[in-house]
């Protein structure tokens, strides 16, 4: 039997981040603004999953360390010709900021009595060519048959053909 998810919210990251170049600070009122949204559908009873974007929490490092093209190809862009160890740190930095702006949504929710899960799309989303080949749609629903709120935020994943790609909220949101 199919879960029922009532809302699937998809909060971009400049809703929630200053997007600007090299400087990630987050909004506070949006943060708060979002959580008062879902303590309303929590009294609703209602399933919801939440996505957010990177904003300025990921956005500006995936550009600047050359994600685009992953790390199988990039020596061929002439954008990026730096060694491929410069592209997998860019990789682990990119996903450490996205990281830390999910787990400051995270805080704000629960502070507020949502019952959310953060997690990353990291290691249970995949993609080949840039397209998904892998994801964890149905343990997400799961999570919501059992009463939480999953909360999940576009990443750095691995990709079978690039090495990595940086797999957005939307693409996330069309999944769900």
């Amino acid at each position: 039997m199919a879960t029922q998810i009532d809302c699937l919210i998809k909060v971009g990251g400049s809703a929630l981040t200053f997007k600007r170049e090299n400087q990630q600070e987050v909004k506070k009122d949006a943060l708060r603004t979002v959580a008062k949204i879902m303590t309303l559908c929590m009294v609703k009873h209602m399933k919801c999953i939440v996505v957010h974007g990177a904003g300025s929490f990921g956005h500006s490092s995936a550009k600047q360390w050359g994600l685009r093209l992953g790390w199988k190809d990039n020596q061929k862009d002439p954008d990026y010709p730096e060694p491929l160890n410069r592209v997998k740190m860019g990789f682990c930095i990119a996903h450490r900021e996205v990281l830390l702006l999910n787990q400051m949504l995270a805080k704000e929710l629960t502070e507020h009595g949502v019952q959310v899960l953060a997690q990353s799309p990291f290691s249970t989303w995949e993609t080949d060519y840039g397209l998904v080949v892998k994801h964890n749609a149905e343990a997400l629903a799961k999570q919501v048959q059992m009463g939480f709120t999953p909360l999940l935020h576009g990443d750095a994943v691995f990709d079978k053909s690039w090495g990595c790609h940086v797999l957005s909220g939307d693409i996330i949101v069309e999944r769900c």
